[in-house]
């Protein structure tokens, strides 16, 4: 009879070193349950189909600024005279000396965009008060 009590106390050690597992099943459901939920907020994040309003605005002033368009075939024309990209700088910074003006880029929507941003720069390099942008087409 002492054997089989002697089984039945080893059964039952056996069974308190089990217990220590279930903080660590909770922990991974826990994860798993956070796994989830973050699975299905990314499956959301495209779910908003916006579309955002056209906005048109212009120049407060357009005969005030001065203005460069940046045509789709890369083109770049200051108030309507074709002028080279390297030479702008010096072109505005000449126009702007006397009278500190806006500069307004009006660029075609299919216009690179690495040459958008080199005007950017060069009117933030001349004597520009200010610069706005514009799209078109």
């Amino acid at each position: 009879m002492s054997d089989l009590s002697n089984d039945f106390d080893d059964s039952l050690d056996s069974l308190d070193g089990d217990s220590s597992m279930v903080p660590l099943i909770d922990v991974l459901f826990a994860v798993l349950a956070s796994l989830m939920f973050a699975l299905t907020a990314a499956n959301f994040e495209g779910a908003l189909d916006l579309e955002l309003p056209r906005v048109e605005t212009e120049p407060s002033n357009p005969t005030e600024n001065w203005t460069v368009e940046l045509a789709s075939d890369g083109r770049v024309l200051l108030h309507g005279e074709e002028v080279a990209l390297e030479d702008l700088t010096a072109r505005l910074d000449r126009l702007l000396a006397q009278e500190r003006r806006s500069v307004n880029l009006r660029a075609d929507r299919s216009a690179n965009f690495e040459d958008g941003a080199r005007i950017l720069a060069a009117i933030r390099a001349s004597r520009a008060g200010g610069a706005s942008i514009t799209t078109d087409g």
